[in-house]
């Protein structure tokens, strides 16, 4: 989708990246400040954009991934469950000590949970599909063997981790991320 305004052609992919900078000044995507910042009107934005929690979903996704890359890159050593486990608390840590991210989830609350949670942002669906290839990953290296289906198991393990990433906002119950590494342990040895 490409719309052109003027001289100038906006891609999603340029709102994304805006709005990836305007989160990690602000906290937050603030659709005028994005139109601002792009140069162009707030029609023009929602011409490019199918919604604001999409967006966000993106942003917090183009985050994410970095810090996945990062995960990944720093657990290559481990092997089966213990890897998928490395990668997760390693990803698990570093989110939860982005100040810029727990302000968002604070100040928007519900907004977050929304975009999170539910396929509004699609954050959730893309975590499970990163597990699931972390799990696929390990089955053909031998590493790992299941009884459960790699897609059903990527999704618990993902809303396990999440229910302790998001404890504050959801069950208003501090996040404690060995919580989760222990239940996911225990799928993964129970397999």
């Amino acid at each position: 989708m490409r719309p052109i305004t003027g001289n100038r052609v906006i891609t999603y992919d340029a709102v994304v990246r805006a709005g990836v900078g305007l989160f990690l000044r602000t906290a937050t995507v603030d659709m005028d400040a994005l139109a601002q910042r792009m140069a162009v009107s707030r029609a023009t934005l929602y011409r490019v954009i199918p919604g604001r929690d999409l967006l966000l979903g993106d942003v917090l996704w183009r985050q994410a991934d970095v810090l996945f890359q990062q995960a990944r890159a720093a657990t290559v050593d481990q092997k089966g469950a213990e890897r998928v486990l490395a990668v997760m608390s390693h990803f698990g840590r570093r989110l939860m000590a982005s100040a810029v991210y727990r302000q968002f989830l604070i100040s928007e609350s519900q907004t977050a949970l929304r975009v999170l949670w539910t396929p509004a942002g699609h954050v959730h669906q893309r975590f499970a599909a990163v597990i699931c290839e972390l799990l696929l990953e390990a089955q053909a290296r031998g590493e790992l063997d299941l009884t459960i289906s790699v897609d059903n198991l990527a999704y618990v393990l993902a809303r396990i981790y999440e229910s302790m990433w998001y404890a504050e906002l959801m069950f208003e119950r501090r996040p404690d991320l060995d919580v989760a590494e222990s239940a996911a342990r225990a799928l993964l040895q129970a397999g």
